[in-house]
């Protein structure tokens, strides 16, 4: 039998909204969503891995199945904003604004490019150590990294040129080692790159992928295990198989979405 638990968010609550930023491409075999608004979620704990069901009527109610499951309903209402900083939003519960932090060419969408429905900027991640917020731009082929005022969290100058000639999507950093580990989607493969400008090129490093694996098509996403030591050596990719670009070498059309275990 599953578990299950119920909660009354103590704010305006739209679950859909605000658990769609879990979800990674329409391919996401980790996540679903149902017409009434019904979340269906996989997640990966440290108690193992779970699946979380997510209703409102008008209670948020949760059933969660898996070694996890019990972490998931824990945490239900921490992944619902509960325990999130409200200082900067409305206290009548109205509107936040936004604004553009930053915009530049290396972030820009190329319409007239070779595959204009690839996205600009896409994977983005921030080094707390050095201050540098990294992304790729899918489109242009390019990952960089923004030096970020540590004071101010204000960009501190130009993006700067890290590596290129992959079709960047999603990445892990490890600064320990001074690494980034970029899932390339449409090339199918989970390349290496440096952190630091100067240390790579347009020559890929192909950690995963070459030669091809039916298990690795379309890889959008990677993090890292949160078990001990895990950081920097165990990640795991969710792959969409394909959906979007099958490659000929899987015959042309879309195999099942993974998730895998990738060991560095």
């Amino acid at each position: 039998m599953p578990g299950s638990r119920s909660w009354t968010p103590p704010f305006p609550l739209d679950v859909p909204l605000v658990l769609s930023v879990h979800r990674h491409g329409g391919g996401d075999p980790t996540y679903h969503s149902e017409p009434a608004g019904v979340i269906w979620r996989t997640s990966l704990t440290p108690d193992g891995p779970a699946t979380m069901r997510i209703a409102t009527a008008p209670l948020v109610t949760a059933q969660a199945w898996g070694p996890g499951s019990e972490w998931l309903l824990d945490t239900l209402p921490e992944l619902l904003g509960a325990h999130d900083e409200g200082a900067d939003l409305p206290a009548d519960g109205g509107t936040a604004t936004a604004r553009v932090w930053l915009k530049h060419d290396s972030m820009a969408h190329d319409a007239d490019g070779p595959m204009p429905d690839q996205p600009g900027i896409n994977g983005v991640q921030y080094a707390a150590r050095t201050n540098y917020l990294y992304h790729t731009t899918t489109a242009q082929e390019l990952f960089m990294r923004v030096r970020v005022d540590a004071d101010t969290n204000e960009p501190a100058g130009e993006p700067e040129f890290v590596a290129g000639g992959m079709m960047g999507d999603d990445f892990c950093l490890d600064e320990n080692a001074g690494v980034a580990y970029i899932a390339t989607h449409r090339q199918n493969t989970i390349d290496r790159v440096s952190l630091q400008p100067g240390q790579n090129s347009y020559v890929r490093h192909s950690v995963a992928g070459k030669p091809f694996s039916l298990q690795l098509i379309g890889p959008t996403k990677g993090v890292w295990g949160r078990g001990p030591d895990e950081y920097g050596r165990v990640a795991y990719f969710q792959a969409d198989g394909g959906t979007k670009s099958p490659p000929p070498a899987a015959g042309g059309i879309a195999r099942p979405a993974t998730v895998l275990r990738v060991e560095f």
